[in-house]
């Protein structure tokens, strides 16, 4: 006498195992699809985070500066600081640097930060005066100026 599992495994059809190539055609697209608006989007947020860092070392960095400054009697000692060594931590994708004195009396000094990594490269300096105004430069990596320009972010 046959078992259930006998019969039935005779007499139904035996199914392919594998995909048409159809069926991985309609997978690789929808997949390029996916990935077509997943890798700008990261890239973005990726340099906007990057962007992000630089701002928060810039803060440091002045509230650094503002430490010293109080400690000692010398107005001008933002002149002889670099800025790189002031970090707690390393700033890969960015240059900075400390400008003394630019508009006569307006600001003591200001810090830039110039993209240095290709990938930040063309998405703009960043600035923040001695007072406290930060702004993004858009249109340059390179500031010549703590002051935002019209269209540029203010922060």
């Amino acid at each position: 006498m046959k078992s259930w599992a006998g019969v039935w495994a005779c007499s139904l059809p035996r199914k392919s195992r594998a995909f048409t190539l159809t069926e991985l055609m309609i997978g690789l697209a929808i997949i390029s699809i996916l990935l077509a608006i997943a890798v700008p989007t990261y890239q973005r947020q990726m340099i906007k985070s990057h962007r992000e860092h630089a701002k928060a070392a810039l803060v440091s960095v002045a509230a650094q500066i503002a430490a010293l400054r109080t400690r000692s009697a010398n107005a001008n000692l933002p002149n002889a600081i670099d800025p790189q060594t002031l970090l707690t931590h390393p700033l890969p994708r960015y240059q900075l640097q400390l400008s003394p004195n630019p508009i006569g009396n307006a600001v003591i000094y200001w810090l830039t930060a110039v993209p240095s990594d290709p990938v930040q490269q063309g998405d703009g300096g960043l600035t923040l005066s001695d007072n406290g105004r930060g702004c993004w430069h858009q249109s340059t990596d390179t500031p010549t100026d703590y002051q935002c320009a019209a269209g540029e972010k203010a922060w």
